[in-house]
């Protein structure tokens, strides 16, 4: 019945969300209100006064702004109640011909307006200002009545396995303490703003122009994302993958602002970081309470927090979800009796992991690979097992298949192309590198509240990490005793403790062929706690696991060890809410398009992006356009060389190779891609003399991309064939033993 009734409102919700946006106010440069379109330089002017019913509203601009000239458009009320209209407004830069933003409406505004300013240039500039009523607060609604109904459910079924007894008390106690680990460790989000920390206008530049992006193409993959750097276009989807960015892209498309699109994205991340230690450890220890606090400690880590809310390094704190997999499938393959059948199926934990970190941080998949390879050196007699080395082949291969589409892209353009990626690979930036008096810092401090060396990026695993590593060093001299999954795990801990140091001699090791390569893509030496922190989750699994049955200073010491790790993360959490600096960001507009981080992906003859701006094309003496429109990397346009010689004309992408011009009805040869670019690496078009057509510009790749896919989609469906297969089998099986 509870079914019938949420389908029933999920309908009565769904009309809602379809249909025409309404036309509220339309308004010209020359109707503006205290301002006469004969004032030419910095002027201010603003609408009718306008009612407001809540919802969700979209304001669209379209100007015809000089090269020198500036504009900012915001909605403002002076008689609205408290953030009743959230918008951030969106500043127009010289050259820009059109821009739209979302106006959130919380509350009834009697008089709302919608204020614009013009510096270098007057109100004539504005050539339409257009104020629709959307569909996307409709949209929002069902959304939240589909999550809500999602969780009434969950905790209804959850109820009636406990009533039934399949759900023990040590499995209740697990899940309420993973429940709580991860609404502490999203704590400082629990608000209305948000924190930018080092990346993140790179990070929501990301999912804003992704999403921007596939509203014009209405295709994925994408390759180019089209507003980047005053709309010439970025190739960050080649190069960094978008895949679980379309999550919060999604939301934004369903009219979420980009801050709470943002929010729902870190919880999400936040909550997959715990299901998933959780889920892995448990497998691993087999114990319940060993696995909570191995899940514990990794959602409160120092440095697993410090990268979401103080270096805003999303795509590293999303790898961290999939790390305890690998760590999961490395035990299984190198603990579990092989002669048994099911021993071919731990290798999916390593494929599953792997393939998503390659599509989330490629970095961290390749310090996952030196750390399972230095793993597999510490244990090479059961590395060399056939059974073994032939699951961990198959899972390198099946990880390649899966993540083709990404990886092969990127690596023939890499190939084809020089980037900015190149020079900075051979930069490692050691001072960047921890400090030993790092590992000591207990009390984990944010925004400014530095002590000696105790900075306010706190790049370490907590004092209770240190802790309880010195507790079992303690504890092997007191006992004798050898645990040899401790050993190996605490031997990955230190080696990711020492590999993030400023110690180690980082210019000969620079020097070296691989090494040196590896050494370089990382750049920053902290990156390998990401590995220490997953390493040390599952070190304090297994060694409270091997003290649950004792008793004595040594297991005291572990528990206050743990206990210190949590107080650690409670006060982290609490000094970020209080002490960083809040952002209120609802929509992207007047955020810039530069804020590419350090510009890896930039072609190598790209110089400072910072001067650029909006342009039409730059043709050459004797060549003409007209018609010409821009929608993202798509460009069509009209030319004509008049002359009896080769010309060019420069279009305002970015000229990555895989573009591609397709003529209409022309005369003379076709025009074509030329090698050379123009400034900033423009992307050049080379006319034939005496040609006369209209021509589309358009991103379409390479053939290996496409097949890249098709190997992708066909190791996917396969694999989900046999799988299929291999349960209809199980189920026909267990059907027979019934009837037998």
């Amino acid at each position: 019945m509870l079914w019938i009734i949420e389908l029933i409102l999920i309908l009565l919700l769904l009309p809602g969300c379809f249909g025409e946006e309404e036309l509220i106010y339309s308004l010209l440069g020359e109707d503006s209100v205290g301002m006469s379109p004969s004032d030419t330089v910095n002027c201010e002017f603003s609408s009718d006064k306008i009612e407001l019913k809540p919802g969700i509203y979209e304001i669209e601009v379209r100007t015809n702004l000089p090269q020198e000239a500036t504009m900012s458009v915001k909605m403002e009320s002076g008689t609205a109640s408290f953030k009743a209209v959230r918008n951030n407004g969106a500043f127009l830069f010289g050259g820009q011909r059109e821009d739209d933003f979302s106006v959130y409406i919380l509350d009834k505004v009697p008089e709302a307006y919608i204020n614009c300013r013009v510096d270098g240039a007057g109100a004539d500039v504005l050539e339409g200002l257009e104020l629709y009523k959307t569909r996307r607060g409709n949209r929002i609604l069902l959304f939240g009545a589909i999550v809500i109904f999602g969780v009434l459910d969950f905790f209804i079924l959850f109820r009636k396995s406990i009533l039934e007894g399949k759900i023990s008390r040590k499995q209740q106690i697990a899940f309420w303490g993973v429940a709580g680990g991860i609404l502490l460790a999203y704590f400082p989000y629990l608000t209305d703003f948000l924190y930018l920390g080092d990346d993140g206008l790179f990070q929501l530049s990301r999912i804003s122009f992704l999403k921007d992006t596939i509203r014009q193409n209405g295709t994925w993959p994408i390759w180019i994302q089209s507003s980047w750097a005053y709309g010439h276009g970025y190739a960050t989807s080649l190069f960094y993958s978008d895949f679980f960015f379309l999550i919060p892209a999604f939301l934004q498309l369903l009219g979420f602002s980009l801050m709470s699109a943002y929010k729902i994205f870190i919880f999400i991340i936040t909550a997959a970081t715990g299901i998933s230690a959780y889920y892995c450890l448990r497998k691993c220890t087999g114990d319940e309470y060993a696995a909570l606090a191995g899940s514990l400690f990794y959602l409160l880590v120092p440095y697993r927090l410090f990268d979401i809310y103080g270096r805003g390094a999303i795509g590293e704190a999303l790898a961290m979800v999939f790390l305890p997999l690998i760590g999961c499938g490395m035990y299984k393959l190198y603990t579990e009796e092989i002669s048994e059948e099911k021993y071919r199926k731990y290798k999916w934990y390593i494929v599953w992991g792997m393939s998503a970190i390659v599509l989330s941080h490629l970095l961290t998949a390749v310090m996952s690979a030196v750390f399972m390879a230095i793993t597999c050196a510490i244990l090479w007699r059961r590395t060399f097992r056939r059974r073994t080395f032939m699951q961990l082949l198959e899972a390198v291969g099946l990880v390649l298949l899966i993540s083709a589409w990404f990886w092969i892209p990127m690596i023939y353009m890499l190939s084809i192309d020089q980037y900015h990626v190149e020079a900075l690979n051979v930069t490692f930036w050691a001072e960047h590198g921890n400090t030993v008096s790092r590992f000591f810092q207990m009390i984990p401090n944010t925004g400014g509240m530095e002590t000696g060396e105790f900075s306010a990026n706190p790049r370490h695993l907590g004092a209770g990490a240190f802790a309880a590593g010195l507790l079992y060093i303690v504890w092997r001299l007191k006992t004798g005793e050898r645990n040899k999954e401790c050993d190996v795990l605490m031997t990955l801990v230190v080696a990711a403790c020492i590999l993030s140091t400023e110690y180690l001699p980082w210019n000969t090791i620079m020097n070296i062929p691989i090494a040196g390569s590896i050494m370089g893509v990382v750049q920053f030496p902290y990156r390998w706690l990401s590995l220490g922190s997953v390493t040390m989750a599952m070190f304090l699994a297994f060694f409270l696991l091997r003290l649950k049955r004792e008793k004595g200073t040594v297991k005291l010491c572990v528990n206050i060890s743990m206990a210190i790790a949590i107080i650690s993360g409670i006060y982290q959490v609490n000094d970020i809410a209080f002490m960083s600096t809040p952002t209120w960001l609802y929509n992207a507009e007047n955020m810039g398009t530069v804020n590419v981080s350090t510009g890896e992906y930039l072609l190598e003859d790209t110089e400072n992006i910072f001067d650029m701006y909006y342009h039409e094309p730059v043709a050459e003496g004797g060549l003409t356009y007209c018609n010409y429109e821009k929608n993202g990397t798509n460009i069509t346009a009209t030319i004509e060389n008049r002359t009896d010689r080769e010309c060019f004309i420069e279009f305002p992408l970015f000229g990555y190779r895989g573009y591609e011009v397709r003529g209409g009805k022309g005369e003379g040869m076709e025009p074509y891609i030329s090698n050379v670019r123009g400034e900033h690496g423009d992307l050049r078009l080379s006319v034939p003399g005496g040609y006369q057509g209209t021509i589309e510009v358009f991103y379409k790749g390479f053939p290996i991309f496409y097949i890249a896919g098709l190997i992708s989609v066909a190791s996917i469906m396969v694999i989900a064939g046999w799988y299929v297969g291999k349960l209809r089998k199980s189920s026909m099986r267990h059907r027979n033993n019934i009837e037998g």
